[in-house]
């Protein structure tokens, strides 16, 4: 992976200057695929489509926010013209699992790409202690009713009938336990994601409710 420029963007909120970063390159060489959809590719960060203002804390889509510039720190050159305010912009807030549930509060996923968003990342973060090994898999989650209510919401908007939507909708039900929900929406996916999903169904038959590498 390469690092991109530092790009200069405006709060909507309260008008700061803050910095995102960027990548030049990368790729998956080395990525770990989830049952419940994340890639952990080390070599290809996934930015957040949502941040925090550093300055007034208020969320900010980043496609919402207003470009002010790029600043290259990495080939700036001797003549360097820029302004001293982008190179002092502080970086944007990424978040915390706390901030997707906020922002599921606040209403700011405003339409349904946006609030599937917002409970994907939810899901994902709520099940990154298993990820990493901080929670032992026969536990239930951490806020357990939350984690539950978000995932019926989140099946909910899996609606478009896409592969990748019933699948997701499938992990959600065998998540929650429901393991002939889980065999009966694996049933009508295509055969092109079949090792997917007798992985998935494997999970089923064992009555496994937590999160799962997958083979791809």
């Amino acid at each position: 992976m390469t690092p991109g420029p530092s790009i200069i963007i405006e709060c909507p909120h309260c008008s700061e200057l803050l910095s995102r970063t960027s990548i030049g390159s990368g790729n998956t060489f080395g990525a770990t695929h989830w049952s419940d959809g994340k890639l952990d590719a080390p070599m290809l960060p996934d930015f957040p489509k949502i941040v925090r203002c550093s300055k007034c804390d208020d969320f900010i889509w980043v496609e919402d926010a207003k470009e002010v510039g790029v600043y290259d720190w990495f080939n700036k050159g001797e003549n360097d013209e820029t302004p001293e305010e982008w190179k002092k912009a502080k970086c944007v807030t990424w978040p915390e699992t706390s901030d997707f549930e906020k922002a599921i509060e606040q209403k700011e996923g405003t339409s349904i790409e946006r609030e599937k968003y917002l409970r994907m990342q939810l899901w994902w973060h709520s099940n990154n202690p298993v990820r990493n090994g901080e929670r032992l898999t026969i536990l239930p989650p951490e806020n357990a009713v939350l984690f539950f209510d978000n995932l019926k919401n989140l099946s909910q908007l899996l609606i478009d009938g896409s592969a990748d939507d019933q699948i997701m909708r499938a992990e959600i039900a065998r998540e929650c336990g429901e393991f002939d929900e889980c065999k009966s929406l694996l049933s009508s996916i295509p055969e092109e994601y079949a090792s997917v999903c007798l992985q998935l169904r494997i999970f089923a038959d064992e009555g496994n409710r937590v999160v799962q590498k997958i083979n791809m």
